[in-house]
């Protein structure tokens, strides 16, 4: 199992965030596929940043690393409420 953690922040002009992490956490699930292998998300979310904390099961850590910045990457920029947000990290705990 890894342990991926992921900061999105929003642009300096963005409005405050009207999601709950918990609807994050939900369109972070709609965006993933079996073979991202996600086991588990923990979200906190604030007006203007998003910590997400990734379980996956695969194949090694950079496995692991990819699945989830293709998902956070998906998750920017699909969500409308999210339009302009940026990934600024991903690491491994």
């Amino acid at each position: 199992m890894y342990l991926i953690s992921a900061a999105l922040a929003a642009p300096r002009s963005a409005r405050p965030l009207s999601h709950t992490a918990s609807v994050i956490a939900d369109m972070l699930w709609l965006r993933a596929t079996s073979a991202d292998h996600l086991e588990h998300v923990r979200a906190h979310a604030d007006a203007h940043e998003i910590t997400l904390v990734l379980f996956l099961k695969g194949e090694d850590l950079t496995a692991a690393e990819r699945a989830s910045r293709r998902m956070c990457e998906g998750l920017v920029s699909t969500l409308p409420s999210l339009a302009g947000w940026d990934v600024l990290e991903y690491r491994p705990l």
